[in-house]
């Protein structure tokens, strides 16, 4: 038996494969960024399964929960393998992340770089770039990763989405020009000789239903003259067209700083991702998934359901007609990712018999489109020059244009012609049989020189276990190897051409709690060993790393008694030695390190405070660091030392950043507005109307406390860490588009009813759409019912009727007299007992009454 696995054209989603110059630089972490947590030893679950056993994660805990959450650092890899994301390095050095879940294109600087984990990911990064939430279970000692596919795992066919309906609700559009926040950035770095002063200098909004983005680099900072135009965009995008203006990466791979107009067109897929980062054309030029069948042959009577990789939940199931052939259409293959399918047949229609199982996997590679959709994008502009003015000076028309097109199932191809200096042709293939864990990815252009100028990746997948990947550009050729036997254990090797040496190693992880330890080898075809050894035991912590040239030794013991944490005060031993043919170098120094409890808006710790004294090779003296959020929406940075590991020159460095929201409100920044440049922003701001005009008039309380609660977007909630709530209102950031926006009672004020339930908004790019909610305050009126002895009175109804306008309430009175008319407005209210007026009195409820009015009642 076998499967026919077959692609349809499906309107579907997103984006990329660039083929920019621009490599990103990765978020390097300091010894003050690191200062607060520890290394520990934690499993990695999804769900209620532990999916790796045991992982090196840098963060701290008190014995009964985690301290910092959102700041803890994870080790990429372990969260990508946690997680079944495949990684595809792009030619222009962006990775390109696959998941049964998600697709998403990531730039090496949104990910933190640790001295001992690599690359890392905190929960918040996990959350925003993967929309997994994640969480520390202390019981089973392990971060818990809840993808949102596994919000169903019962048995029985999947309950499909809900369609979001927009029609006939009122709509909320967007402004069409917007200045929306503008931010500073200081750096003062100095030595006894000398003091340079440098700035970073940006602002972004909205025009139409597009953004723009200005940044000025600012060389010296009280020298004008020395100031130029970093950057200037102009951004639309929509879910087939897109277009830019300014500085961007040129689509084919090459250099220099780009300065034009770009034109992006697709055709049978749509764009739905959003770039924090600006326009980027291979994340415009890139679909999401493709839509694939599979089809087969059983028995007539037979039910065959299709199960998607290891779970129960059942995607789609059929009953086998006469003519034996089963199929399932339109199901999704992510890019770059292997979706793993399971047939299910039971014979007869019998769920409670065995069924037979068969396997249908799809392998599908970036780049890959549908048969049939297709991707224009035509550019045109100049290479800028840095020169003594602001501008810069535009040399070197260049330009070019592109087609890409889905040709066969497995592959998809591209041609273009690039004007640099001469015509140059352009050649792109992506090919990944569906059922074969083997792709290719190859980019080439040809010089005027007749050479080839190529970027090609291949790369192939055995047992889960093993991972062989080549690459090859004009600089060198790259092979790496790594095999994970068990886990814990990973063994690895790697060739690379253009140093002419070949290495191999391996690392192993172990812990028995309350002891870790971690182990890291590598020698290579030079005999030249690295390793490193890290560890730690209650609150003593040990880090050990060696290479031919350096040696370091750190060992930090927490003086608060907070085991696996930095948090209070620390104390750190440090030893660092370094020698070759000609100098060796030392250096011992002692720390005192504190981290205050005390934490900012965002999470951070509001203190964190470095002193030290070394002695070393070139003579002793003192070191101390400074990081501190004290000031709201201010960031200061502070670093002073009269001794260092390789000199005795004194220097100093101060970094001082911040940003001011214009838009929708006054208000400081955050830390991550620069994302409106491919992002929109939603703003809402729910409040009490005390004098029910619809009105957010001075006094009226902003409604912020269930926030988390309060909004549902495409009928999805809206997860609390990607909300930043203030005293003003509720900020969050989204892909451009129109999106229904509902209102949760479970956040509602108490006695507040919301004018609307239900919005239509439009979110562009650059600036924040502002949603305004009233909550008219609902008052109640309570009492007793009783009879002219003073006997309850039970069964009796009770009406609050207004004088003016509004709708009566009532109420019945239980049997001991009681009622609660709820649901009462403000306004003047006769009150009436079965029908009836019990006397001349009348009860006026204003925005100063409280929200239970008493009264009485006597019937006559």
């Amino acid at each position: 038996m076998f499967h026919q696995v077959k692609k349809k054209p499906l309107l579907a989603l997103i984006i990329v494969l660039i083929v920019a110059n621009s490599y990103a630089e990765p978020d390097i972490l300091t010894a003050d960024d690191m200062a607060e947590f520890t290394i520990l030893p934690l499993g990695i679950m999804i769900g209620r399964r532990n999916v790796i056993p045991s992982a090196l994660v840098r963060g701290a805990e008190d014995g009964e929960q985690a301290i910092n959450f959102e700041e803890w650092l994870l080790p990429f890899d372990a969260v990508t393998k946690a997680l079944q994301i495949s990684i595809t390095n792009m030619e222009d050095g962006q990775m390109e992340l696959r998941s049964p879940g998600l697709i998403t294109r990531i730039s090496p600087d949104q990910l933190k770089t640790d001295p001992e984990l690599g690359q890392a990911l905190t929960p918040k990064d996990i959350e925003t770039l993967f929309q997994v939430s994640a969480k520390f279970d202390i019981e089973e000692y392990a971060i818990v990763l809840t993808p949102p596919w596994l919000n169903s795992k019962k048995k029985g066919l999947k309950q499909k989405q809900l369609p979001v309906l927009l029609e006939g609700l009122p709509e909320v559009q967007a402004d069409q020009y917007n200045f929306t926040a503008l931010g500073q950035k200081i750096s003062v770095n100095g030595n006894e000789n000398n003091t340079n002063t440098k700035g970073n200098l940006f602002a972004i909004g909205k025009l139409g239903q597009a953004s723009w983005y200005l940044r000025t680099d600012q060389q010296d900072l009280y020298d004008t003259a020395s100031w130029q135009l970093g950057e200037a965009q102009y951004f639309r995008q929509t879910e087939t067209l897109d277009y830019a203006l300014g500085s961007q990466s040129p689509f084919w791979q090459s250099g220099g700083d780009y300065w034009g107009a770009t034109l992006v067109k697709r055709s049978g897929f749509s764009s739905l991702q959003a770039a924090p980062g600006g326009f980027d054309s291979a994340l415009r030029r890139q679909a999401w998934q493709v839509a694939r069948s599979i089809t087969g042959e059983a028995a007539p009577g037979t039910l065959v359901r299709l199960v998607e990789g290891f779970g129960e939940e059942v995607i789609a199931e059929t009953l086998v007609d006469s003519a034996g052939v089963y199929r399932f259409e339109d199901l999704a293959s992510r890019i770059g990712s292997s979706d793993r399918y399971r047939i299910l047949l039971y014979p007869n229609g019998v769920l409670t018999a065995s069924p037979e199982e068969r396997k249908a996997q799809f392998n599908t590679r970036s780049g890959q489109l549908e048969v049939g959709a297709s991707a224009w994008i035509f550019s045109a502009g100049v290479n800028r020059q840095a020169s003594g003015n602001f501008w810069g000076e535009g040399e070197k028309f260049r330009g070019g244009f592109s087609y890409r097109r889905g040709v066969f199932e497995s592959l998809t191809l591209g041609a273009g012609l690039v004007h640099e200096e001469s015509l140059k042709p352009m050649l792109e293939m992506y090919w990944q049989p569906a059922k074969l864990p083997l792709g290719l990815s190859l980019y080439a252009i040809r010089d005027e020189d007749k050479t080839i100028r190529h970027n090609a990746n291949a790369s192939l997948r055995l047992f889960d276990k093993i991972n062989l990947n080549f690459s090859s550009d004009p600089l060198s050729k790259r092979v790496y190897l790594n095999w994970s036997p068990t886990p814990g254990l990973s063994l690895r090797a790697r060739s690379d051409s253009r140093t002419q040496l070949k290495s191999g190693g391996l690392t192993y992880s172990t812990s028995i709690n309350p002891f870790f330890a971690s182990f890291s080898t590598e020698i290579n075809t030079e005999n030249q060993i690295s390793g490193s050894l890290s560890g730690y035991w209650d609150k003593l912590r040990l880090n050990y790393q060696k290479d031919d040239i350096n040696e370091t030794v750190k060992l930090k013991y927490n003086l608060s008694g907070n085991p696996r944490s930095d948090l209070g005060h620390s104390l750190m031993l440090t030893r660092k030695t370094s020698k070759s043919a000609n100098t060796f170098n030392e250096l011992d120094q002692i720390d005192w390190h504190y981290d205050s409890p005390e934490k900012a808006r965002d999470g951070r710790n509001m203190w964190r405070v470095n002193l030290g004294y070394a002695y070393g090779t070139h003579g002793e003296g003192f070191i101390g660091a400074l990081t501190t959020n004290i000031i709201p929406g201010v960031d200061i940075r502070l670093r002073y030392q009269n001794i260092s590991f390789s000199s005795k020159a004194t220097s100093f460095f101060l970094e001082f950043s911040t940003n001011f929201r214009f838009q929708p409100k006054r208000d400081r920044g955050s830390r991550h507005i620069e994302q409106l440049r491919g992002f929109g922003g939603l703003f809402v701001q729910p409040f009490l109307d005390k004098n029910d005009n619809g009105v957010h008039n001075d006094g009226e309380e902003v409604y912020t406390e269930h926030a988390g609660l309060l909004l549902i977007l495409n009928n999805k909630p809206i997860s609390k860490s990607l909300l930043r709530i203030t005293n003003q209102g509720i900020y969050t950031q989204v892909a451009p588009g129109t999106y229904r926006l509902d209102l949760d009672p479970a956040g509602y004020p108490l006695g507040g009813i919301p004018s609307k339930e239900s919005y239509a908004v439009q979110i562009t790019a650059g600036g924040y759409t502002s949603v305004i909610i009233p909550f008219s305050v609902s008052y109640t009126i309570a009492g007793t019912v009783q009879d002219n002895k003073g006997n309850p009175i039970g069964g009796a109804k009770v009406e609050a009727v207004p004088i003016e306008k509004g709708s009566k309430s009532f109420a019945v009175t239980n049997g001991a007299g009681i009622f609660f008319v709820d649901n009462v407005r403000q306004g003047i209210y006769k009150m009436l007992l079965d029908g009836e007026s019990i006397n001349t009195d009348t009860i006026e409820i204003t925005q100063d009454s409280e929200l239970i009015v008493e009264v009485n009642l006597k019937k006559p």
